[in-house]
């Protein structure tokens, strides 16, 4: 069993922590936009600060069994090309969610699309990997 430090003990030790803000707009559920900001050990990665700030599941769906399916409700759905594709600080996401690291003040995004709505990616394309942040 893994130890997960507190907040308090993350915040008393300098550089031991980042601040991260990360949104969930859960699209077809035509809830408003959820946004929190959550404080999490240097090192974590996007699908770590969705899991601090949302009720998320991960298992298969295209690529890895560490795949986002479930956002607050929402799962894939890959029959209709629906997909939770996330972006940091504004751009898409290059690699899976749980490979790519977070700096301090970055701000997580998801969006939960098909790729026929406006806007969209016409193909995603997840890498897996190298890692960013470091």
């Amino acid at each position: 069993m893994a130890l997960v430090p507190t907040a308090s003990l993350l915040a008393a030790v300098p550089g031991a922590s980042i601040h991260v803000r990360v949104e969930v707009d859960d699209g077809p559920q035509g809830k408003a936009t959820d946004r929190k900001k959550v404080l999490l050990p240097k090192g974590s990665t996007v699908v770590d600060a969705t899991r601090a700030a949302a009720k998320m599941e991960q298992g298969f769906v295209c690529c890895d069994a560490k795949d986002v399916r479930t956002l607050n409700g929402v799962r894939c759905d890959p029959k209709k090309n629906g997909w939770w594709l996330y972006e940091v600080n504004g751009k898409m996401g290059q690699v899976a969610a749980h490979r790519y690291v977070l700096k301090e003040g970055d701000r997580v995004t998801w969006r939960y699309r098909t790729l026929k709505d406006k806007g969209s990616p016409k193909k995603v394309r997840l890498d897996a990997g190298p890692e960013r942040g470091k």
